[in-house]
């Protein structure tokens, strides 16, 4: 399927719904369309299990009709289905409640470009034997220890196109093929399980799927492998070392709902009225890229509504640098969207954030470490790695079970740990840091983040 065609055919197909659309008076409308082609095989119970080739397009349309809106997903092309789904859709929008803020975006830039294309004509021709060798990969690297019982390794090609066509002249489109893969699995010696973890990459490039491989799975096979033998922790209150996992999953929890306009509209945000004031400690950064294109997993050239997407600082030195907006929280704002509407055919917009990093400044007053000298200067507690339980982004709290974690001693790991609870407030914690990594690390997702060390967590043994 060549990608620059499909993407021009889901405009058209939109814009057979948007011209039916288009006579109801005081009325806007919106398409979203996307086309997905998948390749994807699965081995679990020791066998190849699945190996599947789907290809689904999916139209998400939206009307506006007297403030009052109207939403439906179709995954028909047929162009009588098109022309009844937009009917049903202005039926729904005349019989909900209106709302002053519902919106459809305006054009920016002129409104309109030519389809962006990141495509790999490796990716593209590979085929479904060309994706059963790379889960065999997959499995081959993760067996390099006989001690690895795998539960499920998945490899999938893709072919993804969206567009977004809307009555104030937005016509906007973009495709790239890619492959994805992870393996999810524990380690056993003898009568003795460990917990599982996962872990696994994506790239839109060929040529680095093998490394990439390759790099991914060893840290998996290294972590399951490094719970082995675990013994039982200390209770204690005060730092804890975080992996990169862990601080996407605490940071980034509390950081990205925070950093949400409706949040802040709605008065539930702790951050509300605090733009441009300190939040966080003065060596916290985090940032969004959506236009990198290096970092595939999260290319977004635009938004949900067909706003163009740019970097955004979130947090800069630890102030609150930057509030997101879809067009509805921009309208009931005052202001204008964001390129931050996130979701797709099958939803209303939302807000989100893609190509997530976060770092920690220089000259901040928070010493940054190679990851081994960071352990040196933590010496001695726990490294937690997943965090399982439940955090709120409103209140702070945050309580639930360290899986997959070390206890360092004299600045080494020295053992694994057995699962414990652990605790604290993450509006605490995100002031409270010690000291971290300079180096960033790439986790599953694409999102980037160091280890960081922090102060002011309960860590109860069992």
């Amino acid at each position: 399927m060549n990608p620059r065609e499909k993407c021009l055919d889901l405009i058209r197909q939109s814009r057979i719904i948007l011209d039916e659309m288009s006579h109801t008076k005081n009325s806007e409308s919106e398409v979203y369309a996307s086309h997905r082609s998948e390749i994807k095989i699965v081995y679990e119970n020791k066998d190849f299990s699945v190996s599947a080739s789907t290809s689904t397009d999916l139209y998400g349309i939206r009307s506006i009709i007297d403030g009052k809106p109207g939403f439906l997903t179709t995954n028909s092309s047929d162009p009588q289905a098109l022309l009844e789904a937009a009917a049903e859709v202005q039926k729904i929008a005349r019989l909900s409640p209106a709302g002053e803020f519902y919106a459809i975006a305006d054009p920016v830039d002129g409104g309109k470009s030519a389809p962006l294309i990141q495509s790999d004509p490796g990716i593209e021709n590979m085929g479904p034997a060309g994706a059963v060798n790379w889960t065999q990969r997959v499995i081959d690297e993760a067996r390099k220890d006989d001690r690895i019982a795998i539960d499920r390794a998945e490899f999938s090609v893709q072919l993804g196109c969206d567009a977004i066509v809307n009555s104030r002249g937005v016509e906007r489109s973009f495709a790239q093929s890619s492959t994805s893969w992870f393996v999810m699995g524990m380690a056993k010696s003898g009568s003795q399980v460990t917990s599982f973890d996962y872990d696994g990459a994506g790239t839109d490039k060929s040529q680095n799927i093998e490394k990439l491989i390759v790099e991914s799975v060893a840290r998996f096979r290294d972590s399951v492998i490094g719970s082995l033998d675990p013994r039982p922790a200390k209770s204690y209150h005060g730092q804890v070392l975080l992996h990169p996992q862990a601080v996407l999953s605490l940071f980034g929890g509390l950081i990205f709902s925070n950093c949400s306009a409706r949040l802040h509209q709605d008065g539930v945000s702790a951050w509300k009225d605090k733009i441009g004031r300190q939040v966080a400690s003065a060596a916290l950064t985090v940032f969004e890229d959506p236009q990198n294109a290096s970092r595939p997993e999260g290319w977004m050239p635009f938004d949900r509504e067909g706003i163009p997407t740019s970097r955004h600082e979130l947090i800069k030195n630890g102030r609150l640098n930057f509030l997101a907006h879809n067009c509805f929280t921009a309208k009931r704002g005052g202001t204008t969207p964001t390129g931050n509407a996130s979701g797709g055919a099958r939803s209303n917009p939302a807000i989100g954030f893609s190509n997530t990093g976060i770092l920690l400044e220089k000259d901040a007053g928070v010493e940054l470490l190679d990851d081994a000298s960071l352990m040196k200067k933590f010496n001695n507690g726990l490294m937690l790695k997943r965090f399982s339980g439940n955090s709120d982004p409103v209140s702070g709290r945050f309580s639930g079970v360290a899986k997959n974690s070390r206890m360092i001693e004299d600045g080494k790991i020295a053992y694994p740990v057995e699962e414990i609870m652990i605790s604290g407030s993450l509006f605490d914690i995100v002031n409270q840091i010690i000291a971290g990594g300079q180096r960033q690390h790439i986790m599953q997702g694409g999102s980037l983040a160091p280890f960081i060390l922090v102060d002011g967590l309960s860590v109860t043994a069992g």
